[in-house]
């Protein structure tokens, strides 16, 4: 059987030229967008623990480790960014869903937006996560841009989550 390249030579150079014919609006895209994400900051030994114990022993009380006493930690981020700089990185309490999430953009992205882009022409860009497409969400985001003034929006999401 045999394989097809998955971008072939026309396709290659069709994105070329669309690339070069658009890279002034791409430019000022960039530079009106504001890049959204959650990260998750650990902490603790970076490699394996061996642990030797004699044979059925596994069970036994002195062979077992409460979790709070392992050494790790995890704290979950939200950041933006944008061609203008840094915006706040705000730390998430428990599990991140939807209502964290608008009330993140609330509290946090929403006055770094006025503040980098003071006419409110921007962009937001995020992936795919659910909390990023969930109906509150886009819900939000659409009243914020009809607030603004805006009769219509398009809200962009797509990037492949990491």
């Amino acid at each position: 059987m045999a394989k097809i390249p998955r971008l072939t030579e026309n396709t290659k150079c069709r994105r070329v030229e669309i690339t070069e014919e658009n890279i002034a609006f791409l430019d000022e895209i960039w530079r009106k967008t504001i890049f959204i994400d959650e990260f998750s900051l650990e902490t603790g030994p970076k490699a394996q623990i061996r642990v030797r114990r004699m044979r059925g022993t596994r069970d036994d009380p002195e062979n077992i480790l409460p979790i709070q006493n392992s050494g790790w930690s995890s704290v979950m981020c939200c950041d933006c960014f944008s061609y203008a700089g840094i915006g706040p990185i705000v730390r998430s309490v428990g599990n991140f869903n939807s209502n964290q999430y608008v009330q993140y953009l609330e509290d946090h992205v929403m006055p770094y937006a006025e503040t980098v882009f003071p006419d409110m022409d921007f962009y937001i860009l995020q992936d795919n996560s659910h909390i990023h497409t969930s109906y509150q969400t886009l819900g939000y985001l659409i009243a914020v841009w009809t607030r603004a003034g805006y009769s219509t929006c398009s809200l962009q999401t797509g990037l492949q989550s990491h």
